[in-house]
């Protein structure tokens, strides 16, 4: 059996537990979306922290768990350094990875959805001048066109899609607010 693997992943969610830890959510390629612990995380000397923000694409060492599956080490692949420096594409990544964790379910593979998600935040690491709101709407679109809730040939703008997202996901989407703020 084995007891250890690794992952290439992004990390889309972090919550802390206790003191020192957290539990992150991360998007892979082969597993798709699945829920990890990271001890010792949060104590100041932890060399794992930086490399386990949101928004991080990092290749993750991990050991088979009784519920999570444990983080023994992280090697950092991209930062996206120049997209967390500029508030309206935080904005735009934010809510590509909120609809991730509202729509995609646990433990399926999601290769196109993970290779989209890695495409569309270079994007908006790149120096040049990007049309943050058609990203993401795009993003949007793709997303529900790959898990089966929109037509192939049918494509989705503005409050529309914003209403037919917060049917799908049974509840508000809270990025909106930062995006009608921001754009």
């Amino acid at each position: 059996m084995i007891r250890s693997y690794k992952i290439e992943c992004l990390v889309v969610r972090k919550n802390k537990i206790g003191e020192t830890d957290n539990r992150l959510t991360v998007l892979s390629k082969d597993q798709g979306l699945m829920i990890v612990l990271a001890r010792g995380i949060r104590k100041i000397n932890s060399r794992r922290s930086p490399h386990l923000d949101l928004l991080n694409h990092v290749k993750l060492y991990l050991a088979k768990g009784k519920t999570f599956d444990i983080v023994t080490d992280v090697e950092p692949l991209n930062h996206f350094s120049e997209l967390k420096t500029h508030l309206s594409r935080i904005a735009c990544a934010y809510k590509m990875i909120e609809l991730i964790n509202k729509l995609l379910p646990e433990k399926e593979e999601q290769s196109l959805i993970f290779n989209r998600l890695l495409s569309d935040l270079h994007i908006l690491n790149s120096a040049f001048t990007v049309d943050e709101i058609k990203l993401t709407e795009d993003f949007a679109n793709f997303l529900l066109m790959e898990l089966g809730f929109l037509p192939r040939d049918k494509k989705l703008v503005g409050r529309v899609l914003d209403t037919v997202l917060e049917e799908v996901c049974e509840r508000k989407i809270q990025s909106n607010v930062l995006l009608s703020k921001l754009l």
